[in-house]
């Protein structure tokens, strides 16, 4: 998750702020073109002399690519599920609010019924972007406040015999 998207924006680079760049990297011109995304080193060699204007998008591409970007850097994963998943939960953790699935397993419900609880105003919470998707989140004194209710009204309908579920049903079958 990006705290200030517009850090991402950087000035228009001069002909000696690119070229500077590629040299402190150790790039020849066809490299530095291609980690771009630029399609010859032709065209680098025009951003580097000066008679053509780099995009700033491309620039900060760029400077991201060789760890150059004043204000961000890249972090490296192996790839896979794993590492998708430990990305989501270090962007979350930087929030400091909860998922949905940290409500369900604090409060002993499952997700679904905290959905429904959501939706019927008994949990308040918002729909944030993390890592590029739509998550629930709330608040850690929220989700404590939730799970205390939660868990009281579990323990009511366990003693009046309402509760469905598996632990409940399991009993009666036996």
């Amino acid at each position: 998750m990006i705290a200030d998207p517009t850090a991402l924006i950087v000035p228009v680079p001069s002909s000696v702020e690119i070229k500077a760049a590629r040299e402190r990297a150790g790039l020849t011109l066809p490299q530095a073109a291609a980690l771009a995304g630029s399609p010859n080193g032709r065209a680098w060699l025009h951003y580097e002399s000066g008679t053509r204007q780099m995009g700033t998008d491309r620039w900060a591409l760029f400077l991201l690519a060789l760890g150059q970007h004043p204000a961000y850097r890249l972090r490296r994963y192996g790839g896979g599920t794993i590492a998708a998943a430990a990305m989501f939960a270090e962007d979350v953790d930087r929030t400091g609010l909860l998922t949905m699935q940290e409500a369900a397993k604090r409060s002993g419900l499952s997700r679904k019924t905290v959905l429904k609880h959501l939706r019927a105003g008994l949990l308040n919470g918002k729909l944030g972007t993390v890592s590029g998707k739509p998550t629930w989140l709330f608040t850690p004194t929220e989700v404590e406040r939730y799970a205390l209710i939660a868990k009281q009204e579990v323990a009511k309908a366990t003693a009046e015999g309402k509760r469905r579920g598996g632990a409940t049903r399991r009993k009666n079958k036996t």
